[in-house]
């Protein structure tokens, strides 16, 4: 059993400028934008963005999701950080999924959803699958460390961390939403 310890607010810095995202990373999104850190990727009617719609857990949060309905569509959020010579890099956000049966969580299961690693932006592996967790927000958190040997991926200067959904409709019916996502020591537990 691994100790969790939150990190201080001294460790905590919010979101920098394009290409000077700050290590340890930390955001609520409750700024309201999503900030220059972060990179937008959609396909087809795919959308991310910034909403109060849908619960959040602050103020804000991000929700992927079509903008049309029946359009398959992928959108995604990417953060690129210099993790070159870290160890106990850990993963910690809030998720949750909107669907249309508003019980189980999910109607679907796509290999497109979950949380991906890159260590150069091209090539990309799930460590997380995000599926069935439901319409509440439930807590995920990995230890980077522990998986990216299997993968044959290394920490460096220009590593990638993708959150991602597919599906085909808005997110009323068939969204995803991230809130409080967390990177760096010791945030690998709830």
């Amino acid at each position: 059993v691994r100790a969790v310890r939150p990190l201080l607010p001294e460790q905590v810095q919010d979101a920098g400028a394009a290409g000077q995202t700050p290590y340890p990373f930390y955001d609520d999104f409750d700024g309201g934008t999503l900030a220059p850190h972060w990179t937008v990727d959609t396909s087809a009617a795919g959308q991310a963005s910034v909403t109060t719609a849908f619960g959040p857990l602050g103020s804000h949060h991000v929700v992927m999701d079509a903008a049309s309905d029946n359009v398959d569509s992928v959108a995604s959020i990417t953060v690129q950080l210099d993790l070159a010579g870290r160890t106990g890099v850990g993963l910690r956000f809030r998720h949750k999924e909107m669907t249309n049966n508003g019980i189980t969580g999910s109607d679907e299961d796509h290999e497109e959803d979950g949380v991906f690693l890159s260590d150069d932006g091209l090539t990309w592996h799930r460590v997380i699958h995000l599926v069935g967790n439901g319409p509440e927000y439930s807590a995920h958190w990995l230890l980077l460390d522990d998986v990216l040997g299997g993968l044959g991926l290394a920490f460096n200067e220009t590593f990638h961390v993708r959150f991602q959904w597919r599906d085909n409709f808005p997110a009323d019916s068939d969204g995803m939403s991230f809130d409080v996502i967390e990177i760096g020591p010791g945030v690998d537990g709830p």
